[in-house]
């Protein structure tokens, strides 16, 4: 459950404040999923399913908690959502995948044929759940392996190492990142996106020491 809506405000506050690459990170999901009033969306893995707020034409959630339809990364999606979205989005579950080409090809087939997928998936990120937080994906390899799906594909780097031990104080400090009000939200839509890597090849997308550790990626128009 979510918490109150003041306090829940008041922490999704601090934490963008102590937390550079978070701001990044929402301040790039608010971009990419702006101005959507028309589309309908599948929210993968929805969490508290905080993403409704941006106000799509019609939203729908899968998950295995949550007052969403019942669903495990791990399974087949129900065949009735085959073709059915405009977007679809699966952040921060996808590592917990035991195979993540089947779950993406899950969630392309989820898609009309000019749809839109938007994933997020960690790279230098240390495990957060040794059970469960099955893989890391390089850059190139995730631009791969949506490429073969997509025609287009951009990567949204997040976050470098530097700044891993501010992140980690910060989940301790103010908890986990549960989403935002929708005060909090608006401030969102004003905040810097980072870079954008869009290529037409796995080596145009740069090899870096110190990250990302995580990304965003954004692949258009369905193969």
């Amino acid at each position: 459950m979510m918490s109150s809506g003041p306090a829940r405000g008041l922490r999704a506050r601090w934490q963008l404040r102590l937390d550079p690459s978070l701001r990044r990170y929402v301040a790039t999901i608010v971009h990419i999923l702006g101005d959507r009033h028309d589309a309908k969306l599948l929210d993968i893995a929805a969490g508290t399913g905080w993403l409704r707020q941006l106000e799509f034409g019609s939203y729908h959630a899968l998950d295995i908690t949550g007052d969403h339809e019942r669903w495990d990364i791990n399974t087949p999606l129900p065949d009735h959502h085959a073709g059915s979205y405009d977007v679809a989005v699966c952040l921060g579950a996808l590592h917990f995948a035991l195979d993540p080409r089947a779950a993406l090809e899950q969630f392309a087939r989820t898609l009309r044929p000019d749809g839109e997928l938007v994933v997020g998936a960690p790279w230098l990120f240390p495990p957060h759940d040794r059970e469960i937080d099955l893989w890391r994906i390089s850059p190139r390899l995730f631009w791969r392996l949506l490429d073969e799906r997509f025609a287009s594909v951009d990567i949204y780097p997040i976050g470098t190492v530097l700044g891993i031990p501010g992140q980690i104080l910060n989940r301790y400090v103010t908890g986990p990142f549960h989403g935002l009000d929708t005060a909090t939200l608006r401030r969102a839509s004003r905040m810097r996106t980072g870079p954008r890597w869009s290529a037409e090849a796995p080596e145009d997308i740069p090899l870096k020491w110190l990250g990302p550790v995580g990304m965003i990626a954004h692949a258009r128009n369905r193969r």
